[in-house]
């Protein structure tokens, strides 16, 4: 096996391996659809690699050549699908993916009738033989389009977004700008081909030095937003299992007490339930309110025991009392006082609440290993 063949079989295993993942993601977390047609561009570029793969066999096939470049026109289609689902809505994003297919068309049935010109046997590039420049040029109209479009789409996308968003935007568009000038210069060498004079060195130069820098432009503007929202979702799911592990001790002795506590999901809406019982996200917010039920039904075998009001006690004293009142309502004593709020200090939000629960279920934690030694 050559190199040639080797980059193919590397590419399409990273393909084959990015949208396996990215499908599964799709389909278990509901992704907006728009993102489907990246997994679609995606799906094309492999294609496209087989259809290579075989362009390249012996005897060699124009036919191969054809549809793997109908492929490559393809997958610049399904971007610009992506921009249209994001940008455009109902009648207007149907108006506008027709309106983009056109030039696609067109340029595939040009391809076509040149591909069949060729003369079998003839290797890929071989700009001498009859019918491949025009094979080329064919393909080359529609290409320069594509990204324009593309482009266009994402600079409007990119004037509706804020913050790093738009930004993001912004560069992914200039990328494809790039791409597009790259796509022009080609046809510009192309150009000099049919007119039998040779290739300035400085246009090639520009052209590969130009695509180079659209595609790190695109990729850049595609790929750093995903990473830095992974990062900060990585961020929070480690920061809710630390929680729920320091909310454990509190709440398996609360669920012990009070049976009625646990939540139970009814699932609905498609959601699989045993994905809802075992996301941290999802055990997290259960823990948290299993906990907060749970102290104000033990509250009144709070305000019974000897100390200050609730609302004034530390974080420290609830914790012993807790442990106290938990053990009381096992030998089953009966409290007098109405249930009341049993978190300390000026809490308006949910995430305050949480913060306080976890600093008190902590403390409990803390009080109840210094009890046991």
């Amino acid at each position: 096996m050559d190199l040639i063949h080797t980059s193919i079989l590397i590419r399409a295993a990273v393909l084959a391996v990015i949208i396996i993942w990215r499908s599964w993601q799709l389909v278990c977390r509901r992704g907006n659809p728009s993102s489907w047609a990246m997994v679609a561009v995606m799906m094309c570029l492999a294609a496209a690699l087989v259809a290579e793969w075989f362009a390249l066999g012996h005897p060699p096939s124009y036919a191969w050549v054809w549809l793997e470049h109908l492929l490559l026109m393809a997958a610049v289609y399904c971007l610009n699908l992506y921009f249209v689902v994001a940008v455009c809505r109902g009648q207007a994003a149907l108006r506008a993916a027709i309106w983009t297919l056109i030039p696609l068309l067109v340029s595939a049935a040009a391809a076509a009738v040149f591909a069949g010109r060729v003369p079998a046997g003839t290797p890929p590039y071989e700009l001498t033989a009859p019918g491949v420049v025009g094979f080329y040029l064919s393909v080359k109209l529609y290409l320069p389009i594509g990204f324009l479009t593309a482009c266009g789409f994402c600079e409007y996308h990119a004037r509706r977004a804020v913050g790093p968003l738009r930004a993001a935007l912004a560069v992914t568009g200039t990328g494809l700008l790039l791409i597009a000038l790259a796509e022009v210069a080609t046809t510009v060498e192309l150009a000099h081909v049919i007119a039998g004079s040779s290739t300035p060195p400085l246009l090639h130069l520009a052209a590969q030095v130009t695509i180079g820098a659209g595609i790190v432009l695109f990729l850049t503007g595609i790929v750093v937003p995903g990473v830095a929202h992974r990062r900060r979702a990585w961020r929070l799911r480690a920061t809710h299992r630390d929680q729920y592990r320091r909310m454990t001790d509190l709440g398996n002795d609360l669920g012990r007490t009070f049976p009625q506590l646990p939540l139970r999901y009814h699932s609905g809406g498609g959601r699989n339930e045993r994905e809802i019982l075992h996301g941290i996200h999802d055990r997290h917010y259960r823990r948290f309110i299993e906990i907060r039920d749970g102290l104000v039904l033990l509250s009144p075998h709070l305000a019974d025991l000897p100390g200050p009001p609730l609302p004034e006690r530390t974080p420290d004293r609830i914790a012993r009392d807790i442990a106290a009142a938990l053990g009381e309502r096992e030998h089953g004593a009966h409290a007098r006082g109405p249930a009341q709020q049993v978190l300390t200090g000026n809490v308006y939000s949910e995430a305050g609440d949480v913060e306080t629960i976890v600093e008190l279920a902590t403390a409990y934690t803390h009080w109840k290993r210094r009890a046991h030694v």
